[in-house]
């Protein structure tokens, strides 16, 4: 196998979806309310899309290493493949390009933070940290069963309303809504979701090792409604958005995906082990579909 993919499958291109996922419905929420011009808009909605994909992919590199430094990632793993546990990039090469890649998200983070002011720094600095500590550091949040409330919160809240903030600036205040709101939560209930299927694919293992995650904590029906109220979840905000906030035809397209999600809620109870990576790619597919759709609607 040539490097290329293998560090193909060192970034776990699927994955990339959650944080790409918040980015795009920002972008869609922003397109006709921005006080920025045209050039503006696209160069800082690129940096956003680049820092948020580099990011994914430097956790990505990082849980890849430092899982099996700790020995979560053994010959029984029923997820894809881990290149350093299987030998294909050995612990110096994976460091190299984890540091590569937060010096690209430093670089991103100054030039938005020139752009955006202080809080920008705050948020590229707390995600950089966190993409570390998820699975490293004294207490790792992955491991402790913090692993969903993270998902939830920088690639819900945090990266929607980061991303809407710096693409309108001072008319920041003006676009705070219901709409918003709600639009800051969806992506991360649908980051939770996938956390949550990795965590119940992967529970016997991680309970071997003491990887406290919620399916190990909590049992694997505790996990599975989990995954059900998350999705509900995301339709009852649009039903929000329909009978609050007028938003109804940019909502009832988002109800487009609703039967595809509702086949994952049937399979999350009906499919365990290894069968739990298709639900788990389909889940990352209905977010980035979700996002996408929506956003789009958001500007007829």
């Amino acid at each position: 196998m040539n490097k290329f993919k293998i560090w193909i499958i060192a970034i776990r291109p699927k994955t990339l979806w959650i944080g790409i996922s918040p980015v795009l419905l920002a972008m869609g929420f922003s397109y006709q309310s921005t006080t920025l011009n045209r050039w503006e808009y696209w160069i800082i909605a690129l940096l956003c899309l680049i820092g948020v994909v580099c990011l994914q992919i430097k956790a990505n590199l990082v849980n890849d290493y430092l899982d099996f430094v700790r020995g979560a990632d053994g010959e029984n793993r029923l997820g894809p493949k881990r290149v350093t546990q299987s030998g294909l990039v050995s612990l110096h090469e994976i460091k190299v390009v984890i540091l590569i890649l937060a010096i690209i998200i430093i670089v991103i983070g100054a030039v938005l933070t020139w752009v955006g002011g202080f809080v920008i720094a705050v948020i590229t600095v707390i995600s950089l940290l966190c993409a570390y500590w998820y699975t490293g550091g004294a207490y790792p949040l992955g491991y402790n069963g913090l692993g969903d409330i993270f998902a939830f919160i920088f690639f819900g809240p945090v990266a929607v309303l980061g991303a809407v903030y710096l693409l309108h600036l001072e008319g920041f205040s003006e676009v705070l809504n219901g709409v918003l709101y709600c639009l800051a939560i969806m992506p991360g209930l649908f980051s939770t979701c996938i956390i949550s299927v990795n965590n119940l694919r992967d529970r016997n293992t991680d309970k071997k090792i003491r990887k406290r995650t919620l399916a190990v904590l909590l049992g694997s029906r505790f996990v599975r409604w989990e995954y059900t109220l998350l999705t509900l979840s995301v339709y009852l905000l649009v039903l929000i958005n329909i009978y609050c906030f007028n938003e109804t035809f940019t909502s009832l397209g988002g109800f487009l995906l609703f039967p595809f999600s509702l086949r994952l809620i049937r399979d999350i109870f009906s499919k365990d082990g290894v069968e739990l990576n298709t639900v788990l790619s389909k889940t990352a597919e209905s977010m980035i579909l979700f996002c996408f759709l929506y956003g789009l609607l958001l500007n007829f």
